[in-house]
């Protein structure tokens, strides 16, 4: 293959999705995720282990020199227990940084991370919605300073809710998809808040592009919402017409209160990034992104 990026998070579900469209792309993924405590690294059918970054920078420096990096790891939950703030520093603070100067000590030029879209409430002002979301916006900050620091770029993307068919559950529209399906009872919310959901393929797509797209800031951040804005219920509604199954709209109910700092209004904080999404909800939630690949 003609050139090499490295991914990180990569037996995550986006990266296995990123991995997917960089093999589709003649391009090849050098696969780096944890098992446990360790450190695992798949390339060429080969499997490394190493006990900490050091060794892993050590190790990937003798290789050729990759094109880019790829970073898919990062941990979700909007817990704020004692345990959860330590493991989403970790996360979404250190880890971004111990990638950053893996990226500087070879020479890697660009890093591709993953924000989130609520780091916003108004899509104006910095005002996490979350912890999780504070970690995200905490570690762009973190790789701003190898940026300023090293030859390095960063360019972060912030995407909105990401949905496919084979989504793992417990996210918003993987849990409608099977309350739908199913005709299962489902509790919401007064369902007029907006939402701008993107397929993972279309993630994918731009984060693989976001890797060449001649950019002159060192440090960048791009929103990447879906093509449409529809509110929670309307997104009920593409989706029952989507699986065939509008009759089972009547097992929603909209009664629960928002929460206290609910983002209500699509206002994309950034610039969105200059790619055009290919999937609409409608089809979308119909289309897998991974076709029953299982992680390593």
């Amino acid at each position: 293959m003609a050139s090499r990026v490295l991914v990180f998070g990569a037996q995550g579900y986006l990266g296995r999705v990123i991995t997917k469209q960089l093999l589709s792309q003649n391009i090849e993924p050098v696969q780096i995720f944890r098992r446990g405590k360790t450190l695992l690294v798949m390339m060429g059918g080969e499997v490394r282990e190493h006990k900490n970054f050091e060794t892993l920078g050590k190790s990937l420096l003798r290789d050729s020199k990759p094109l880019a990096a790829v970073n898919a790891a990062a941990l979700t939950t909007k817990e704020d227990s004692q345990l959860a703030i330590q493991n989403l520093v970790e996360s979404n603070v250190a880890l971004p940084a111990h990638i950053a100067k893996i990226c500087v000590d070879i020479g890697i030029e660009r890093l591709v991370h993953f924000g989130t879209y609520s780091t916003s409430v108004d899509g104006m002002n910095p005002a996490p919605q979350t912890f999780y979301a504070a970690s995200k916006s905490a570690g762009y900050e973190v790789l701003r300073y190898f940026t300023s620091s090293e030859n390095l770029k960063v360019v972060v993307l912030e995407p909105f809710d990401i949905y496919a068919a084979d989504h793992p559950h417990g996210k918003i529209i993987s849990t409608l998809v099977e309350s739908l399906a199913k005709g299962r009872e489902l509790s919401l919310s007064k369902g007029e808040q907006e939402l701008a959901p993107i397929h993972a393929l279309d993630v994918a797509a731009a984060a693989i592009e976001a890797i060449t797209i001649p950019i002159e800031e060192r440090h960048s951040i791009w929103s990447l919402p879906g093509p449409d804005v529809l509110t929670l219920k309307q997104i009920a509604t593409e989706i029952a017409i989507a699986l065939g199954k509008e009759s089972n709209l009547n097992r929603l109910t909209f009664e629960n209160p928002y929460r206290t700092n609910e983002i209500m209004t699509v206002r994309p904080r950034f610039a969105e990034f200059p790619r055009e999404p290919l999937y609409r909800v409608r089809d979308g939630v119909l289309v897998a992104a991974l076709e029953g690949s299982e992680p390593f």
